[in-house]
Parts: structure tokens; C-alpha cells; sequence
């Protein structure tokens, strides 16, 4: 995978919307350029719940799939 298709916020905590890959990935599938997104697990895509049901309800509307490869959602 390209480096400027992963979208990892190292040291940056996974409790806030406001991490520069995860502005970076919202920019993008808002452009179109993404159809799918393989995640670690949901953790990795947010830390609070509430997060990863928001991610989970907007990047599809944008046309992403998401794909969880370790753990499902709420799981």
C-alpha cells in the first residue's frame, strides 16, 4: 500500500475527530478518491463508540466500504 493511502496518526490519541490522517481520510473520501477502507479494528478508527458509529455512517454516504479486518463493529 502507497504511504499516502494509509492514514495512521501516530502519537495522536484516537479520542477526538481531530487527527490530521483522519482529516486527511475525511477530505478525501469527500473527494471521491477513496471506495475502500480496510481498518484494523474499530479502535484503531476511533476510541469512543460514538465516533466510530459516526465514521461508520459517514464514509459509506461517500461511497467507502469499510472493511474491519481484525474485529467487527461492536464487537
Amino acid at each position: 500500500v502507497e504511504d499516502d493511502a494509509c492514514f495512521i496518526d501516530d502519537g495522536v490519541s484516537g479520542t477526538t475527530l481531530l487527527r490530521p490522517a483522519l482529516e486527511r481520510l475525511r477530505d478525501q473520501v469527500a473527494n471521491g478518491a477513496i471506495d475502500r477502507l480496510y481498518v484494523h479494528s474499530p479502535d484503531r478508527l476511533a476510541r469512543k463508540y460514538a465516533y466510530q458509529a459516526l465514521l461508520v455512517d459517514e464514509l459509506p454516504r461517500g461511497g467507502v466500504e469499510i472493511v474491519f479486518l481484525n474485529h467487527a463493529l461492536g464487537k
